[in-house]
């Protein structure tokens, strides 16, 4: 069968044969286009980039976290909340049935135009409590207490710190998968910037880098600049 397709298309005229090339590499090219389109289209890219986002003024927090610092690349920040999800299960501060379903966070400590990548700092973690379950200084207390006792942190694997409520601008954008991630950041970021350059130019000069916050559950994302002034963004004790 194979050697009388072969034979046909050896008997056409030059000119017939690449009609018929150009013919099956548009064919072809259209068939791995609609697979791309498929495979994006599940990923919620086609969500990502449609919906509409817009900056706000809101509080974001209380947050008390367990993370870890990184020092790299930003573009190395999800293989290091993979591996900090692996690490959460394993010593049994989250359940295997809620790995890659928990509220997470990223703050981004540097800004990459400014600071070579291979020396650009993020923290990234998993949100314990939230604003909820804290509602008063004791409830934090009583939560880091519980959470000093495992044996990571008592190692230094990962660090244990409590986020305040803050006051913040914050784009929130569709959480569907890490390539809508990506999109958000594309999008988020610049209009953040325009918003925070119409702030004072004290409340500019204090910023002190990036807030991220997924929740997998909601299918939402926030992008966040913390406005008010503090030591460091967030700090392990």
């Amino acid at each position: 069968m194979q050697s009388s397709l072969l034979s046909h298309f050896s008997s056409l005229s030059p000119g017939l044969q690449e009609d018929c090339f150009y013919r099956s590499a548009i064919v072809i090219l259209a068939a791995a286009g609609g697979l791309l389109a498929a495979k994006l289209w599940r990923h919620g890219l086609h969500t990502a980039l449609l919906s509409k986002l817009s900056v706000s003024e809101q509080p974001l927090g209380p947050f008390l976290v367990v993370y870890k610092t990184v020092t790299g690349p930003y573009n190395a920040v999800p293989q290091a909340h993979k591996e900090l999800s692996r690490l959460m299960v394993d010593v049994g501060f989250v359940h295997h049935t809620m790995r890659g379903r928990h509220p997470f966070l990223t703050v981004l400590h540097d800004n990459p135009k400014l600071r070579p990548a291979e020396s650009c700092r993020a923290s990234v973690g998993f949100i314990y409590k939230s604003s909820a379950e804290l509602r008063t200084p004791e409830d934090a207390q009583r939560y880091e207490k519980l959470l000093r006792c495992f044996t990571a942190v008592k190692k230094g694997e990962v660090q244990v710190a409590l986020f305040p409520r803050s006051r913040c601008l914050a784009v929130e954008a569709p959480f569907l998968s890490p390539l809508s991630t990506i999109v958000a950041s594309l999008r988020g970021y610049p209009m953040l910037t325009a918003a925070l350059q119409k702030q004072p130019a004290k409340v500019q000069q204090q910023l002190q880098g990036s807030l991220e916050v997924y929740l997998p559950e909601q299918g939402k994302a926030v992008l966040a600049f913390p406005l008010e002034p503090r030591e460091q963004l967030i700090a392990g004790k």
